[in-house]
């Protein structure tokens, strides 16, 4: 029994490290991972990503710092005290500043990576991983290098009805209107959406009834949206979404995780609505009722003159 608790007694002994003044300290443990959320490619000229660790000094003889770059199993960067750090990813030795030092600690002097050089293929998911005989510690953190669109176009033109349109009321023509939003030269991809703001002030999201095509080209991305939809007059027999010629069109870029945004707004031109008389037509429908109590008031004080 006395031989199993020295036992005991060694194995806890060599997982933990008594320091002056601090008690107990642990193995090999990542305290905190820094590394850049969002930068706006061309506004830095590099970045520190920095991984942050406690050791005991028993695991200083078999101490391991290692980096990693999305989800590659194959570490970009690695590092053994006390020998000099490795850069292992032909991409980052375009990138990282070599020997980089951070701190006096012969034990953590090389554990952050310097990078320089910043362009959207640095854009991903960086992973530090702390490991010795006794301990295992990881974290990850995502970067996001962005370019913003070199082109966003909003168009709104007259189209010809479509072949989709078969289910809407054949007795009344209707003008048809292309929304297409066009974004161009971007990273990371784009989100583009197509909205309209009715006369009432009211928000709708177009998105449902939009078409959308993504392409890759020389580093970045293009996206176009569309929609085809039909100008009415409020006809209760469209179940899909029509426009009115009142309606202010919108269509809102973004870009995922950073803080771009950009709107451009159009009213529907005069050339697919000038076939609609909207004062006589769409503002007719609220003068009726008021028209009819002007009539019915003027014929009611005839009346009431005639028989006095």
């Amino acid at each position: 029994m006395d031989l199993i608790q020295l036992v005991i007694s060694i194995f806890i002994f060599t997982n933990i490290q008594l320091m002056p003044d601090c008690g107990l300290v642990a193995s090999a443990k990542i305290l905190s991972l820094w590394v850049p959320e969002v930068i706006k490619n061309g506004s830095a000229e590099g970045a520190i990503l920095d991984c942050d660790y406690s050791y005991s000094q028993i695991e200083t003889q078999s101490l391991e710092i290692k980096w990693y770059f999305r989800h590659d199993p194959s570490p970009i960067y690695q590092w053994i005290p006390p020998d000099k750090p490795q850069i292992l990813s032909k991409l980052f030795s375009d990138h990282l500043v070599p020997d980089f030092t951070l701190g006096s600690d012969p034990f953590t002097l090389h554990r952050a990576l310097n990078l320089h050089s910043l362009d959207t293929t640095l854009s991903g998911l960086y992973s530090c991983r702390v490991s010795s005989n006794i301990e295992d510690s990881f974290a990850s953190k995502q970067m996001i290098i962005y370019v913003e669109p070199h082109i966003m176009e909003f168009h709104v033109n007259s189209a010809d009805r479509p072949r989709t349109a078969r289910h809407l009321p054949t007795d009344q023509e209707y003008n048809w209107v292309n929304l297409t939003c066009c974004v161009s030269g971007s990273y990371p991809q784009p989100h583009a959406e197509i909205k309209r703001t009715t006369e009432w002030g009211t928000i709708q999201d177009l998105s449902r009834w939009s078409s959308k095509v993504v392409s890759w080209f020389n580093g970045s991305y293009h996206i176009k949206v569309s929609a085809i939809l039909p100008i009415s007059l409020k006809d209760p027999r469209i179940v899909t979404p029509y426009l009115l010629p009142p309606d202010l069109l919108h269509c809102e870029i973004t870009l995922q995780n950073t803080t771009f945004k950009r709107i451009i707004s159009k009213p529907l031109p005069l050339s697919v609505t000038g076939s609609f008389n909207t004062d006589s037509e769409l503002k007719g429908s609220a003068r009726t009722p008021f028209t009819a109590v002007i009539l019915l008031y003027v014929i009611t004080i005839k009346f009431l003159l005639f028989i006095m």
